[in-house]
């Protein structure tokens, strides 16, 4: 069975390797909070893997756009596999080289995935 550190491994792996711009700083504070969201050693880790699939297969087919202060971006919801309902999050929006992350983690634990990924400057003007 993988380990907390196994997931983060395998997750920064994706980011290294996919066409995936993100601001380190914001990274580091989604994976807190996903952590803070998922206590438990295994849920956090089913968690995380989860987003680190979703990751490898982001496509505008499957998402929503959003709106208000985060017009032009777009959402995917997903489940972490411990809850059946779609209770994670990525938000994104498609650069010309692949995709710019804003935030991932859960929909609402510790605080709102929007209202944290709405505070957070793009790095793209």
């Amino acid at each position: 069975m993988a380990t907390p550190a196994d997931a983060i491994r395998e997750f920064v792996r994706a980011l290294a390797t996919l066409p995936i711009a993100a601001d380190p700083a914001h990274v580091k504070d989604d994976v807190a909070a996903l952590r803070r969201a998922f206590p438990r050693d295994d849920d956090f880790t089913r968690a995380l893997q989860s987003v680190t699939r979703h990751l490898h297969n982001l496509r505008p087919d499957k998402v929503s756009e959003l709106d208000h202060e985060l017009a032009g971006w777009w959402r995917l919801k997903f489940s972490s596999g411990i809850d059946q309902r779609a209770d994670l999050r990525i938000i994104f929006r498609p650069t010309k080289d692949g995709f710019e992350l804003r935030a991932f983690g859960h929909r609402h634990d510790p605080a709102s995935i929007y209202f944290r990924s709405a505070s957070r400057r793009s790095r793209r003007r």
